[in-house]
């Protein structure tokens, strides 16, 4: 992970005083997770559907990192070693915010309905692990967000590995907002 996300990690997994930290890390935690919960419940609300199993899944991926931070908090306040994977943990929950709740809630749709497959139905890893994707699939996807978000993707930014997951796709969407 690079950016803001990884800086923001990378005080807290640095930081020398581990107990203040991690002190402060869990509250943070425990702050974003609530957040998250609020928002979901709100799109919920708004939307007047039932909140999505993506998005169900992703909630509790934070619970679970709440409870993580909060051990290692309690360990480490009792003079033990932390737990390892909490920072690593954290950034997945931070990458899956942007596939869940950013722009990637636009591509899981998009790519769902050109596969004409539910949105549950599609997990973490390769779309080209899924038989009904194939590069036909793959140039429609980029054709309609590029038409709905009213953007164009970087050529040097079209290449496989960008276009073969939920992840990729919601990088180089976010790469070309960013540009606009």
């Amino acid at each position: 992970m690079s950016g803001p996300a990884a800086e923001y990690l990378r005080g807290y997994a640095e930081h020398p005083d581990r107990r203040a930290a991690l002190d402060a890390f869990t509250l943070e935690t425990w702050l974003l997770a609530r957040s998250r919960r609020l928002h979901a419940a709100y799109l919920e609300e708004f939307s007047g559907a039932p909140m999505k199993e993506p998005v169900r899944r992703h909630l509790e991926g934070w619970d679970g990192l709440v409870e993580h931070a909060y051990l290692a908090f309690r360990r480490v306040d009792r003079g033990r070693a932390e737990p390892p994977g909490l920072f690593e943990r954290a950034a997945a929950a931070l990458r899956g915010d942007t596939a869940v709740f950013g722009a990637g809630a636009a591509v899981r749709e998009v790519v769902a309905s050109v596969l004409g497959i539910d949105e549950s139905a599609l997990t973490a890893g390769k779309l080209t692990d899924r038989p009904e994707f194939n590069s036909i699939r793959m140039v429609e996807v980029v054709e309609i967000l590029e038409e709905r978000f009213a953007v164009e993707f970087a050529p040097a930014d079209l290449v496989p590995e960008n276009l073969q997951s939920i992840e990729g796709l919601c990088s180089l969407l976010n790469r070309a907002l960013d540009r606009e």
